[in-house]
């Protein structure tokens, strides 16, 4: 079955990681796949994620990663509303959920659709096509919105 794996790619900016998203996979619930960089320089896979939530569908849509943070979209989560996960990766690459976060507001829909997350990992930006502003949130002591 098609999982749509590769819709979503990215490498760490110190080119030791790789994610790869696959939206479609375990029925559309969705997965991402990490990559570690091996002593051939080449990427050999280390692990596959899937979401914590019951109500989750199309994670790894998206994903970013910062220094020690990931972010991954699953805007067809929660009927289409969507919604993001935050892991916390170390220097192994191991990825640790940290949070789940949802829209920060009523009449947003496929939430998660795009991310990224700043290099210093400070700040998230998610993506929700019909929104009317842009959405970010800031670390603190876990990620809060900003709208």
């Amino acid at each position: 079955a098609n999982g749509n794996f590769g819709q979503s790619l990215k490498i760490s900016s110190d080119n030791n990681f790789a994610l790869v998203g696959e939206p479609g996979a375990y029925g559309g619930q969705g997965t991402i796949t990490n990559y570690v960089l091996g002593f051939d320089n080449s990427f050999i896979e280390d692990i596959s994620v899937s979401p914590s939530a019951a109500n989750s569908s199309a994670f790894g849509y998206s994903v970013d990663t910062g220094k020690d943070f990931v972010v991954v979209g699953a805007p067809d989560s929660d009927s289409g509303v969507g919604c993001a996960y935050i892991y916390q990766r170390d220097f192994l690459g191991t990825l640790a959920e940290t949070q789940i976060i949802a829209p920060p507001g009523a009449g947003i829909e496929a939430f998660g659709t795009s991310v990224v997350i700043s290099a210093d990992d400070a700040w998230i930006y998610v993506g929700a096509p019909n929104a009317a502003t842009i959405i970010s949130a800031c670390k603190q002591s876990s990620f809060k919105f900003f709208v």
